[in-house]
């Protein structure tokens, strides 16, 4: 995604959870790689947003889960094994470390482990966070697309989903 249409949306994003945030009602913020920047991660954390982020593929957290790469010993499953490790990782352009939870899935008939990494602020278990990740709620994109007068055919609408008082907000490009 390109810088000026990544802060366009962010300039649209963050009144929408200021606005939120004022009603007493939490925002809770999910969004895939295209959005791992370092100033959201801030804008978010200022605005005190919980938040899970997809991390795009990457060498450098994957040294610190080699330990889960090997394939389990013992008969081939048709259910996926998924393993899960929680680490505190800075990349050079972050300023201070931060959680991130990695979930290593072995599918039958597959010679490679599928790998995804989540930046985090959540209080929860590692299975919980990617439970909720990989959960969708509003799809804010669709709204923030038309409103920047962007192309919306990537953008798909997905329901409403409330958390107790938190209404999910959900970023896919």
């Amino acid at each position: 995604m390109a810088d000026r249409t990544y802060r366009r949306r962010l300039s649209l994003l963050l009144p929408k959870i200021e606005r939120r945030q004022k009603l007493g009602k939490e925002a809770v913020f999910r969004a895939d790689a295209a959005f791992a920047k370092p100033e959201l991660y801030k804008a978010l954390e200022e605005r005190d947003v919980k938040y899970t982020i997809r991390l795009p593929a990457n060498d450098h957290p994957q040294r610190n889960i080699t330990e889960l790469l090997t394939r389990p010993v013992g008969t081939s499953s048709p259910k996926p094994v998924a393993r899960f490790k929680s680490f505190l990782y800075q990349a050079a352009s972050w300023g201070p470390a931060r959680r991130v939870v990695a979930k290593v899935a072995f599918h039958f008939g597959e010679l490679s482990p599928r790998v995804g990494f989540i930046v985090n602020n959540l209080a929860t278990s590692s299975r919980a966070v990617m439970r909720f990740y990989n959960k969708r709620g509003t799809l804010v994109a669709d709204q923030l697309a038309a409103a920047a007068g962007e192309n919306r055919r990537y953008c798909r609408r997905r329901p409403v989903r409330r958390l107790g008082r938190a209404q999910q907000i959900s970023v896919t490009r």
